[in-house]
């Protein structure tokens, strides 16, 4: 349990010194990958981050160095952050940006709690956090019991901190705005993607149907309405072919004991927790259709990866959904049941086997090129109001 004894407060005076300002030099831009160093995590948010920072570290510009930093874990001493590359604690001038794309509450409230955060701005620092969603906190009813809580603490330090908040949606824009009653510092950048080459042939009169699903397995992501749907169309004499890709989340056991032992399994029904990416990129070559089933959502990623592959989509009808895509998916109703989901499934084979369905060829994304070039300029302007006021 943290503490703030008179013994931590010299220690943490003493830490502080190295945020002293140095020899005037180059302008850090300073990601903050805590969570990533402390769960060891590859996938999902974490995926993201490292996605983001290698395009940042990798643009061609000279206003910033472009650092990853961490929060110090040891329990002997107060939390300090390090570069990531040196495993040294970080220096700091009053024209660096701290940038925190990554989701880590315990680390977010450790500094919070020790005033660490304040100590940056008093030395002048811009801070800015990416916050992916707010569901735990809009959508509880999806999440471990408690997790709204924790999500709430995190959320309330990260308003306490942030110079300046970017979202990855409009939606969650939107949802952060309803929760705050209207946030004054805030911006919404989509996430990139890597743009490929790609032309996928006609595949509209292929005898074989196949439906792809990428998510984490966990209950927002609408995966047992989609198997319920499947088994109505399989009891039909229907051969579509269903494969899941995404590791196993939380609250779901029995939905992955479902999965295991169903009778299609290596049949018509496909389960892969983990794919590296070139075997990902097969199945979104190989597939007929991505299905994004997900109640809710901070972004959509698959559908912009099926999008690179003109890969059609069949999408749960929600705003965030609709944001990405426009008109350029097949929308299903929010329902909770398999029967109406199976309509509409047959509804879109039978367009896909005229070439009539919506083709995802036209929806806009970002490279994360893009994404980091506009990162970039979003904070040198917030950063350059803020000192200007």
């Amino acid at each position: 349990m943290l503490r703030n004894t008179p013994k931590e407060k010299k220690e943490l005076l003493q830490t502080l010194s190295y945020l002293e300002p140095k020899q005037k030099q180059k302008r850090q831009l300073l990601v903050d990958i805590s969570g990533i160093k402390r769960y060891n995590s590859r996938t999902g948010i974490p995926r993201v981050v490292l996605n983001q920072l290698d395009a940042l570290q990798n643009l061609d510009q000279d206003l910033f160095e472009v650092r990853a930093i961490y929060l110090s874990q040891h329990p002997s001493t107060l939390p300090l952050h390090f570069y990531d590359d040196t495993n040294k604690p970080i220096s700091l001038q009053n024209t660096d940006i701290i940038y925190n794309p990554d989701l880590d509450p315990q680390s977010v409230k450790e500094a919070n709690i020790y005033k660490l955060y304040k100590c940056y701005k008093n030395v002048g620092i811009f801070i800015v956090t990416l916050v992916h969603d707010i569901l735990p906190i809009t959508h509880p009813q999806f999440f471990v019991k408690g997790q709204d809580q924790i999500h709430k603490e995190w959320f309330f330090h990260v308003l306490h901190i942030s110079d300046l908040l970017i979202t990855t949606s409009k939606a969650t824009k939107d949802a952060i705005d309803m929760y705050t009653k209207k946030h004054p510092k805030i911006v919404s950048i989509p996430l990139g993607t890597t743009k490929l080459a790609y032309t996928q042939k006609n595949i509209s009169t292929k005898k074989c149907i196949n439906f792809l699903v990428v998510s984490t397995i966990e209950p927002r992501k609408g995966h047992k309405q989609l198997l319920d749907a499947f088994e109505i169309l399989w009891s039909e004499g229907l051969d579509f072919h269903l494969t899941i890709v995404g590791k196993q989340g939380w609250n779901i056991e029995e939905l992955i004991k479902r999965f295991n032992m169903h009778p299609q399994k290596g049949k018509y029904f496909h389960y892969k927790d983990f794919l590296e990416d070139n075997e990902l990129e097969e199945l979104y070559k190989s597939s007929s259709a991505l299905i994004a089933p997900s109640y809710a959502e901070g972004f959509g990623l698959p559908l912009i990866e099926a999008a690179q592959y003109k890969l059609p989509i069949i999408a749960r009808n929600i705003t965030v959904f609709n944001d990405i895509a426009k008109k350029n998916a097949f929308y299903f109703e929010d329902k909770d049941d398999g029967v109406s989901l199976a309509n509409t499934i047959k509804e879109w084979v039978k367009l896909y086997r005229e070439n009539s369905h919506p083709k995802s060829d036209s929806i806009v994304f970002y490279s994360w090129e893009q994404n980091a070039k506009k990162t970039l300029n979003i904070l040198c302007e917030a950063f350059e109001t803020t000192i200007t006021k």
